[in-house]
């Protein structure tokens, strides 16, 4: 389970464990396997060890990147009536414009493709496979904040909608918001 709730003598007490972000370097190594399977044929196997471990080397600090890590940090807040209870600043209730889900990676993205050759397989097999995996992290990539006194106030990430939207529905609850 993502998250757990459980009463205390303060309110309602939440621990989010944010989901895995998925891997990049599957995502490195299928958007460059024509270049590997080429380098196989035409070239030698060192040059083709090389190249898998500077693609590795590449996920693994894309794997690192504030993209991937972004709002993924355990959270533990704590709610009730009056207010929310985050790192130990209280915001207060009546301070609380609203509460909302949002994903940072889920943003169109729109790429112009003008290719001079009419086929270009590398470049289309490169980019669904961005796509893809920007897909993967972007359906773990959902937060809850708050807005209070106009300024947004992270409680927890990592999440999926489903689990996003039952945070802010439990929340809303014991503040009493009502939801549209």
């Amino acid at each position: 389970m993502p998250y757990s709730k459980n009463n205390i003598e303060d309110g309602v007490k939440f621990d989010v464990q944010p989901n895995k972000a998925p891997s990049a370097i599957t995502y490195f190594l299928v958007a460059i396997a024509p270049v590997l399977i080429f380098v196989f044929m035409c070239a030698s196997i060192y040059l083709l060890v090389i190249l898998a471990v500077i693609t590795i080397g590449i996920a693994f600090f894309v794997d690192k990147s504030a993209k991937y890590t972004k709002y993924r940090d355990n959270s533990t807040f704590i709610v009730n009536d009056k207010g929310v209870t985050k790192s130990g600043n209280f915001y207060s209730s009546n301070d609380i414009q609203r509460i909302l889900y949002k994903n940072h990676i889920d943003n169109f993205e729109y790429i112009a493709l003008v290719s001079s050759r009419p086929t270009n397989a590398a470049t289309v097999h490169g980019l669904e496979s961005y796509f893809k995996q920007n897909q993967k992290l972007a359906a773990v990539s959902y937060r809850v904040d708050i807005e209070s006194n106009g300024k947004p106030i992270t409680l927890c990430g990592g999440l999926t909608e489903p689990e996003a939207f039952a945070i802010l529905s439990d929340i809303s609850k014991i503040l009493d918001f009502k939801m549209n």
